[in-house]
């Protein structure tokens, strides 16, 4: 019996339990994701695990998908009216999704002196820093910004007797957690940064967002697009050191595909494997590489390249990035020998 059938058995039978201390089934997510051998939430992983819960009438609150990948989830008993089927769920990407988002944020009083708001923002690299009494009621925010606009209007420059009060700012942006990033992206960029609220029902601070915040995100994703480009610039590269006759472009047309295949241009990833997997081919190459390993490689890149298409917001993992950035180094010191042949 697999992992996650043995806990979705135990989590039912809990939930069946007549004990109220067993009603509460929480899991870490990345715990639930290596009860089926993953790491992150790609697309036959989130389609194999939504199967499963349905198998067993089981629905998350929040529902897997949407949760921060380092939070967790709270199992319950699905009902008609909480099916864990696909239809039933909002394919939004959700700013919750962000670690921020659930990274409580560093926070001031008005009352405080403004050397303390100075020294915290210095010490953390903070652009800004919430002003609030108690993790539900905000005042607003102090930034460099809004202590540059208040000093040009100071007489003196002394700030020794100067409170946070005096360069504060109540003009803040307060989201809740399951608004759509690209909704909460426009504030971001206007405002430089959103607090996160638990929900509508719910006034607690559970994160700030900031535009750094959303670098790092766009990285995460945008890297492996650039990787798989590079490679498949670097193998068209290759190919284009031989003279691929219209015999042997049409071999890499899948049999089921209405597309013509006039030149390398026109190749998909499969392709690829299909024309470097011929020996004959190969050999033209004239290189001193074992042909097996070398496509058993480019089948890992061709599997990597099918998950970052289905743009997958937990990104990749460690090792996969690795061997994008590895093979794409690999297939740049190629070309250069193939250039200087």
């Amino acid at each position: 019996m697999k992992e996650y059938e043995n806990q979705f058995i135990a989590i039912k039978d809990a939930l069946n339990s007549k004990e109220p201390t067993n009603k509460k089934q929480v899991f870490p997510l990345r715990n639930v994701l290596e009860w089926f051998e993953a790491s992150r939430r790609g697309a036959k992983i989130t389609h194999k695990i939504r199967y499963e819960l349905g198998k067993y009438e089981l629905i998350t609150e929040p529902d897997f998908e949407q949760a921060n990948i380092n939070g967790t989830v709270t199992f319950k008993k699905a009902s008609s009216k909480t099916s864990s089927n696909n239809f039933n769920i909002d394919p939004s990407h959700k700013i919750e999704r962000l670690d921020a988002a659930n990274k409580k944020p560093i926070s001031i009083t008005r009352t405080e002196p403004l050397s303390k708001a100075l020294t915290i923002m210095l010490l953390n690299d903070f652009s800004q820093l919430p002003v609030m009494q108690n993790e539900r009621r905000v005042n607003g925010f102090i930034s460099w910004k809004t202590i540059g606009e208040k000093l040009i209007t100071t007489k003196s420059l002394d700030i020794s007797q100067k409170t946070v009060s005096d360069f504060m700012s109540e003009d803040i942006i307060i989201v809740t957690k399951n608004e759509t990033i690209f909704s909460v992206l426009t504030k971001i960029l206007q405002n430089d940064f959103v607090l996160i609220k638990d929900s509508t029902n719910n006034e607690e601070i559970i994160g700030i967002v900031t535009v750094n915040d959303l670098n790092e995100q766009f990285h995460l994703l945008s890297k492996p697009f650039l990787l798989i480009s590079e490679i498949e610039n670097g193998i068209r590269h290759i190919l284009d050191k031989i003279d691929l006759s219209d015999e042997e472009l049409k071999k890499a047309k899948k049999p089921d595909s209405s597309e013509e295949i006039e030149s390398i241009a026109d190749l998909n990833f499969g392709g690829y494997q299909t024309i470097l997997g011929n020996s004959e081919i190969w050999k033209r190459l004239n290189l001193n590489l074992d042909r097996q390993e070398f496509i058993k490689t480019l089948d890992k890149i061709r599997e990597i390249r099918n998950d970052v298409m289905h743009f997958d917001p937990d990104g990749l993992d460690k090792n996969s990035i690795e061997l994008l950035e590895e093979f794409s180094h690999f297939l740049k010191s190629l070309r250069k020998c193939l250039i200087e042949k």
